[in-house]
């Protein structure tokens, strides 16, 4: 029985020691969370994620690209934009019609006949345009039939609501979108802002490649180059094809009886002459589906007709990890009239999107990264802040926010001068400052993007750094040397005698160290400052601004880790000041801040669209893939190396999951209501967007 008790009393205290000894961890871990917490707050390279700087630059960059409006695909800006005289527009249709008004055009061939081709009746219809024609552009992927938020800035701009046009409360589908383009067109026309060859006269907008709504087909501003009809014969599968063969070309001209004397084979092609006006158009009575969700197996060309519309729109995924590209440059953004919901004038979505961030991210009062929590590692929380754009919303935007908007579109256009009615287009950059944002934009992105995401690789090589191997720590150094002096060489020049005051002249508060700064923040904007210019409108102020708070934490960070290591050459390697025992802790912790502090800002940038790419090169005969509508496979399956033809593709998920805090009715343009209910988003699985693959063709179907 004693012997009993006493093992029982060390049993008793073991556990008793133990449980101690877990609380001890615990309250250590929690003490160095704490400790984190504080010297987050004492560190210099801190970032404010309240700063809306980072998503405005972001749209700006990019307008017209597909990747990374596939990336965030709720647009938050509207634009406007011109199309250059003798650009080649295609209109794919189910009948032998001209087209009613409004109308969709694509800007790709492969677009319009991936939507209409593969039926037993296709026309495609090539039109040019004979002037250059205003538009208006929405970013994001804002003619995408299904999902969270991609059309909530149409919406809100046409009805000033997110339910979209009246109806019965239920997704509509296409239906829904000729309600949408006769509203967006009679927005235009009542306000004096276009017209039959003139000012605004279509509306831009992206799915899988980029499309436009043509208000009206009458105008002169288009002519009519060619008229196909382009229905294929079935493949026979042992049926009498006969009657269908008869039906197609009946009517047509015997191609056996055209003899080449009545069209010469040098001679232009006539145009056509029909000049009936088809009215206005109607809901189709059988929308057509996209190629991919067919499977008409007699279809000779619907595998190819689903690759070209796909290959088509990665023709524009313009800038990404896997360097520069075109995005749709065919449509011009006048990015002096740039709006966005960004704006700082609509307070109440900002106010609900950060205290939704707040608790989310883990941030302070004033919008600071507290860092990754009890609940999470370093890695993750980075993570969350570098997409946080993609979850953004436009639900906190109030109907009389919607009308500011509306009222900014309209200033801006006339500004341009799309209200004028004039035979002769004008200069389309009356009333700006002739600063080419988009392309500065472009540049920047170009510039930081892959040498930040280089000098974080570094960085963390240098963490794992034996210091005291003084050949290892030399190589090191040089190479980090290397990098940060080629993003300070156009800003900086080395100090006349820098021997005799290195901490001094090397120090982030040094004379030489604000010089710095100040000509990298404002490399771009200097000639733009009220000493040299007068006036900016609003919405090139809002790019100003936002250009210069980028360009601020960019060019704050590189300062300081690129004078960093110039200290560091110069106590330690310079031949003139000889060797200083390195203070071998002290360079850890400082290696260590520089590396946290590129891994914030690159979180802070949010250019993850520009970090994310298909690891391997793709082959001749596949593309890299990232999900975007139709073209959406939602369920993942064990992704290979090489998908292709052999992968059996997942499968595509209905309509489902309703939109959050999904809009107030209110009224919108004309008064119309917005009825209430969801529209249909659907279960997205993510992870084929943030791990793009190599596919074939066969892979769309």
């Amino acid at each position: 029985m004693d012997t009993f008790m006493t093992m029982l009393a060390a049993l008793l205290s073991l556990t008793i020691a133990v449980a101690s000894q877990q609380l001890v961890f615990q309250d250590i871990e929690s003490q160095i969370n704490q400790n984190n917490q504080v010297e987050n707050n004492k560190r210099s390279l801190k970032f404010n994620f309240t700063s809306v700087a980072p998503h405005i630059f972001s749209s700006l960059h990019g307008l017209l690209q597909q990747w990374p409006n596939t990336f965030f695909p709720n647009g938050h800006s509207i634009v406007p934009c011109e199309i250059p005289s003798y650009t080649s527009l295609y209109h794919g249709r189910r009948d032998g019609d001209l087209p009613p008004s409004p109308e969709w055009f694509g800007f790709d061939v492969e677009m319009s006949y991936g939507i209409m081709g593969s039926d037993r009746n296709s026309h495609l219809l090539t039109y040019q345009t004979t002037r250059t024609v205003g538009c208006l552009y929405f970013d994001g992927e804002s003619a995408t039939l299904m999902g969270t938020g991609q059309m909530d800035s149409l919406n809100l701009f046409i009805y000033g609501n997110l339910t979209g046009p009246p109806g019965n409360g239920h997704w509509r589908g296409l239906f829904d979108e000729y309600s949408r383009a006769t509203s967006i067109c009679k927005w235009v026309e009542d306000r004096g802002l276009g017209g039959l060859g003139w000012g605004v006269e279509g509306v831009v907008r992206m799915n899988a490649g980029f499309e436009m709504i043509w208000c009206n087909f009458t105008s002169p501003s288009i002519r009519l180059m060619s008229k196909l009809n382009v229905t294929a014969p079935l493949l026979s599968n042992g049926l009498d094809l006969s009657s269908y063969r008869s039906s197609v070309f009946e009517g047509t001209e015997d191609i056996r009886t055209n003899k080449a004397e009545t069209q010469p084979s040098n001679s232009y092609y006539p145009l056509p002459t029909e000049t009936r006006n088809p009215g206005h158009s109607t809901d189709p009575p059988d929308p057509p589906r996209p190629p991919n969700w067919r499977r008409e197996n007699q279809e000779p060309f619907l595998e190819s007709q689903t690759w070209g519309w796909f290959e088509s729109a990665i023709w524009h995924y313009g800038s990404s990890a896997m360097g520069p590209g075109r995005g749709e440059t065919r449509v011009k953004p006048l990015t002096c009239g740039f709006l966005s919901f960004y704006s700082p004038e609509f307070a109440e979505q900002h106010l609900a999107r950060f205290a939704s961030e707040k608790l989310k991210l883990n941030l302070t009062e004033d919008g600071y990264w507290l860092g990754p929590g009890n609940n999470g590692t370093r890695e993750r929380g980075l993570r969350e802040l570098t997409i946080r754009r993609r979850s953004h919303l436009l639900h906190n935007i109030s109907h009389s926010d919607a009308s500011i908007m509306n009222q900014a579109a309209e200033r801006a256009l006339r500004n341009l001068p799309y209200g004028d009615h004039n035979d002769r287009y004008l200069n389309s950059t009356a009333g700006c400052s002739g600063m080419d944002w988009s392309n500065i934009a472009a540049e920047i992105v170009q510039r930081y993007a892959a040498r930040l995401r280089r000098l974080r690789s570094i960085l963390e090589a240098g963490t794992g750094l034996d210091t005291r191997n003084q050949t290892a720590f030399r190589q090191w150094t040089i190479m980090l040397r290397h990098n940060t002096h080629s993003l300070l060489v156009p800003y900086f020049e080395y100090p006349p005698d820098p021997r005799y005051t290195i901490d001094d002249t090397w120090s982030t508060s040094s004379a030489l160290a604000h010089a710095t700064l100040s000509r990298c923040q404002f490399h771009y904007t200097r000639l733009l400052a009220p000493d040299q210019i007068s006036y900016l409108n609003p919405e090139e102020e809002l790019l100003k601004s936002a250009m210069e708070d980028i360009l601020g934490n960019i060019c704050q960070t590189v300062v300081e880790v690129g004078f960093g290591a110039e200290r560091e050459w110069f106590r330690h390697f310079d031949s003139v000041n000889g060797n200083i025992e390195l203070d071998t802790q002290g360079m850890k912790i400082s290696i260590i801040r520089w590396k946290e502090g590129v891994e914030e800002l690159m979180a802070w940038l949010g250019w993850v669209d520009q970090w994310t790419g298909c690891d391997n090169r793709c082959r001749w005969d596949e593309t890299c893939f990232i999900p975007m509508w139709p073209f959406m496979w939602l369920e993942t399956g064990k992704a290979s190396s090489r998908s292709g033809m052999d992968e059996e593709p997942p499968h595509f998920l209905p309509p489902g999951r309703g939109h959050p805090h999904y809009g107030h009715p209110g009224y919108g343009y004309g008064g119309r209501p917005g009825p209430g209910g969801h529209p249909p988003p659907f279960f997205q699985d993510d992870s084929q967007l943030w791990e793009p693959r190599c596919v074939k063709a066969g892979y769309m179907l």
